[in-house]
């Protein structure tokens, strides 16, 4: 999981003020709509940036995060039965990838923020491990 820092403006006694939130996520599109739900609630603000938080140059990952309503492919593994738990490697730096197999298109690694794509995970029929085909081994070559 990443932090992330959304920054807002609102008018408190004719003065424009700036203030700032912070949101875990598995990635951008994961933590935008907590953001924007939340910004939502507060009465005249306006959100003037959102932000992923780094410490020289990298991402800060948050482990054994856990938010009782997030429903992100990470989170979700934990409440799912053990047969619908994907288990891969991930292709760009082969740390092992832990998610529920369903209801995701697209997410981001949690070490090296690398896409991985739905799609292109599959199980193996006679071992039962998951798979992860990377883009060049899907191009067909003559």
């Amino acid at each position: 999981m990443k932090l992330y820092r959304a920054e807002y403006k609102y008018l408190e006694a004719d003065e424009v003020k700036t203030d700032y939130m912070d949101f875990v996520g598995a990635d951008f599109y994961g933590v935008l709509s907590s953001i924007t739900n939340t910004m939502s609630e507060l009465e005249e603000c306006e959100l003037t940036g959102i932000f992923e938080i780094l410490i020289n140059s990298k991402s800060v990952n948050i482990v054994n995060y856990t938010e009782p309503d997030c429903d992100c492919p990470y989170c979700r593994a934990n409440r799912v039965p053990l047969d619908m738990i994907a288990r891969f490697s991930c292709p760009t730096c082969g740390k092992e990838v832990v998610v529920a197999e369903d209801g995701w298109e697209l997410i981001s690694c949690n070490e090296c923020s690398g896409d991985l794509y739905r799609h292109m995970l599959s199980r193996s029929a006679t071992d039962g491990k998951w798979y992860y085909t990377k883009a060049e081994e899907e191009i067909d070559e003559d």
